[in-house]
């Protein structure tokens, strides 16, 4: 991994910079999957159930 040989006092400001950017992609990008998950599900189900 890109930290081994480094602690967390003692890495580039590079590399920590780029990995809160990855980690805020990730989390990020995980919850508008989901809410695209829950748009794309529900509307159907309901209307289905409506009728």
């Amino acid at each position: 991994m890109a930290t081994d040989s480094c602690g967390p006092d003692d890495c580039s400001q590079a590399l920590m910079t780029r990995l809160a950017l990855i980690e805020g992609t990730t989390v990020h990008g995980g919850l508008l999957t989901l809410g695209a998950w829950l748009t794309s599900w529900v509307p159907p189900r309901t209307h289905r159930w409506s009728m």
